[in-house]
């Protein structure tokens, strides 16, 4: 089999990213419902894309940032205090946005968890024992990848330094 007029892979790529305009959604998936030689491309890009949101976990480092910061992945920073409601809009510029929960009283090895949770359900998205953080910032880094909007994006993170303290709470209204 073969496609007359092959989609590319970074159109492919900005398809599954949700980064294309109405007409340019529209179009690609026009065509992948007709041609078997791009969809089964379009299935190796949404593999790459699971592969990829696996090998950054939920709550980062401040290393591990560096690190990607080094090998040329852009990332935006986005700071928000406790109790702050932040409509955020991933910017098509970025690989990677951190959400740096800030405000927090950190000492070195401090015990921090952090839960995310749906914000129209409540539903507990993901959770944290052990969360790693800046203790020099006082903030907790919350990775945002592209791809997540296909997920249930709108949440409230949590954050509970030690157990006898009330958890500190982030809502992020995302954008994409």
């Amino acid at each position: 089999m073969s496609c007359a007029k092959p989609l590319s892979w970074e159109t492919l790529v900005d398809w599954w990213a949700a980064d294309l305009d109405e007409a340019g959604t529209s179009s690609v998936e026009e065509h992948l419902l007709g041609c078997d030689v791009c969809s089964a491309v379009a299935r190796r890009v949404a593999a790459t894309a699971e592969a990829l949101r696996s090998m950054v976990p939920p709550v980062v480092r401040p290393e591990q940032l560096a690190e990607m910061f080094r090998r040329g992945v852009r990332i935006l920073e986005n700071p928000i205090a406790p109790g702050q409601t932040c409509d955020f809009h991933f910017p098509k510029n970025a690989d990677l946005a951190v959400h740096v929960l800030g405000g927090l009283a950190l000492a070195p090895g401090a015990s921090v968890e952090v839960t995310l949770r749906s914000l129209a359900s409540g539903t507990v998205l993901g959770h944290v024992e052990d969360a790693p953080f800046d203790a020099q910032r006082g903030a907790v880094y919350l990775a945002c990848q592209r791809d997540y909007a296909q997920l249930d994006h709108d949440l409230v993170a949590e954050v509970r330094v030690g157990k006898d303290r009330p958890a500190a709470r982030y809502t992020i209204l995302h954008h994409w």
